[in-house]
Order: structure tokens, then C-alpha cells, then sequence
């Protein structure tokens, strides 16, 4: 019943794969990051062979570790479980911020400050996430509406079981 979480260290044969510009891998996020990851329960543990199965399959290879030594990871978590959120709006104040010039329009020519459907982080300093669902099984999001939120509306890495509607 505990959760298990399994992060692949970013190698080489992954950027390869993903197409990933050499001028790009040089961050250190991907250097030491885990851009491969899931969570599972484990369903059964069985000492005398030292395993667990897990109530899943896992989606990829997993390497020790990547050319820089860092490390693949599977280790237990802890996350909330069985939550849920709804029925509210969201927003980002954006008077006096870097964002203030912008606008929830769409971007075009003759918009060059409108945000929607413009996937960048257009105003980085002030950048705030709206609903992050890290550490978090079986749970919801439901009838919320998130408007000019800064950044990525829902974050949902490290979540397993989450059901987002409306």
C-alpha cells in the first residue's frame, strides 16, 4: 500500500531520443533532474527476494545513474491523499508586475502582448504557479477557473490518481 516513487536520471540516450539541441543540455535542471518519473503503490513485498511489485508497468528504462554521476532514484513517499478541490476561481493580481503589460488575448502580430495560447513564460520574475498537485494521490480538481495565472495553471508532477475537470 505505500508509494513508491522511480525518477530516471536524464542520460544521454534520452536528450538523443527527445531531439534535445546540444546548446540545451547544459542546464543544470537537466544535468540533474529526473525527466522520467512515476509513481506507484506497491501491491506486495516479498523479503526473502528482496522485491515489491508495483501496480503498474513502468513506462521506461531507468539508468544507474547519467554521465555526470547523477542518479536514478526509487524511493518511498509520502503523499495527501483522497482530496479535493472545487468550485472556485483563481488569478494573479499583475498590477506593478513584470506581467502588467500583457493581456488574455490571443497572441498575434497585431497583439504582441496577449498571452493565450502562447506557451512561454512571458514574464519569468513574476511567475506563480496556480494549483500544484505534488505528493498527491487519488484526488480531484474539478469546475475551477484559473485566468491569468503567471504560469503553468495546474502543475501536476508527482501526482498519481488525479481526476481534473471542468
Amino acid at each position: 500500500g505505500d508509494l513508491i516513487y522511480v525518477g530516471a536520471a536524464t542520460d544521454r540516450a534520452f536528450l538523443d531520443e527527445g531531439q534535445v539541441p546540444e546548446s540545451r543540455r547544459s542546464a543544470s535542471h537537466i544535468k540533474t533532474g529526473h525527466m522520467r518519473t512515476q509513481i506507484f503503490k506497491v501491491t506486495e513485498v516479498n523479503t526473502s527476494s528482496n522485491t515489491v511489485t508495483l501496480d503498474g508497468t513502468l513506462e521506461f528504462d531507468i539508468p544507474l545513474n547519467n554521465e555526470g554521476g547523477y542518479n536514478s532514484r526509487v524511493m518511498p513517499v509520502r503523499a495527501i491523499e483522497n482530496f479535493g478541490l472545487q468550485d472556485f476561481f483563481l488569478t494573479m493580481d499583475i498590477e506593478g508586475s513584470h506581467c502588467e503589460g500583457y493581456n488574455r488575448n490571443q497572441f498575434s502580430e497585431s497583439n504582441p502582448n496577449g498571452v493565450l495560447y502562447r506557451y512561454e513564460n512571458v514574464c519569468a520574475q513574476d511567475a506563480i504557479h496556480g494549483i500544484i498537485l505534488k505528493w498527491a494521490y487519488n484526488g480531484w480538481v474539478d469546475n475551477v477557473r484559473i485566468d491569468m495565472i503567471g504560469s503553468h495553471p495546474i502543475v501536476s508532477e508527482f501526482a498519481k490518481a488525479v481526476t481534473i475537470s471542468n
